[in-house]
């Protein structure tokens, strides 16, 4: 429980591979939330995710912003590299949420995300950093076309292999209504599971860990390709304001 008022529970699996890369970290005093994926193809993946969720949670303690924390994990990774001699460099994705009171500030690199679900309704709060996510923003595509193209999930964003000049955070913020749920999810989830198949998991249970449960049970009945990672929250504060309702990405 986050500030007495956001139920938070998470999860990790190694799904179809033999070693899990995927990382998550929850601290209830920074009122933090951190998913955090290796990135597939390079070494040290998990050493990478790991990585990322240890720096920003320091930058954080040390009084550093959200977003600073998450840039200086960046070069992090890839000092950590370096010192390790690793050939080709080590990446990972991250999607993190801070709160402050009833407001969260959410902000990512790569394609671990960030969903809210609402009266049977899915809110998309992220944008991957995908080509097939490019493709579909510049219009090359429809995003459901993207998604069928061979290079899908190469990524365009991510700590530790794109160049400090070259990396752009994603940001969103707002308040979530009383009762919604919040999920942050690595790319084995979301690809194994719709919004639709998810949200029947959330509305038919009767805490925030039988819920965790149930979407990471339905995940691995899809038999996922990746590692599978989430954590649910479900904000049981005030009611925030519509006009501060997060911004929503189009699914």
């Amino acid at each position: 429980m986050l500030a007495g008022q956001l139920e938070v529970s998470g999860m990790t699996h190694q799904g179809g591979r033999k070693e899990n890369q995927d990382r998550f970290l929850i601290d209830p005093e920074q009122q933090l939330l951190i998913v955090a994926d290796g990135v597939g193809g390079l070494k040290e993946g998990g050493r990478a995710a790991e990585l990322a969720c240890q720096s920003v949670h320091a930058d954080l303690l040390a009084g550093l912003s959200l977003e600073r924390a998450v840039s200086r994990s960046s070069a992090a990774i890839a000092k950590e590299a370096t010192l390790r001699g690793v050939i080709g460099g080590m990446g990972s994705t991250i999607v993190a949420v801070q709160w402050s009171g009833s407001r969260f500030q959410l902000v990512w690199v790569g394609d671990s995300s960030a969903r809210s679900y609402w009266s049977d309704c899915c809110y998309r709060l992220t944008r991957d950093h995908s080509e097939a996510a490019e493709w579909a923003t510049q219009g090359i595509h429809t995003e459901s076309a993207a998604m069928a193209q061979p290079r899908k999930h190469v990524l365009t964003q991510a700590l530790g292999v794109t160049t400090m000049g070259e990396l752009r955070l994603g940001r969103n913020e707002g308040v979530l209504r009383h009762g919604e749920w919040l999920m942050l999810a690595s790319d084995g989830v979301t690809n194994a599971l719709s919004p639709e198949e998810i949200a029947p998991c959330l509305d038919d249970a009767d805490s925030v860990n039988a819920a965790a449960q149930s979407v990471m049970e339905r995940t691995l009945e899809a038999r996922p390709t990746d590692n599978a990672t989430l954590i649910l929250a479900r904000w049981l504060g005030p009611e925030g304001d519509v006009a501060d309702l997060p911004r929503v990405y189009p699914d």
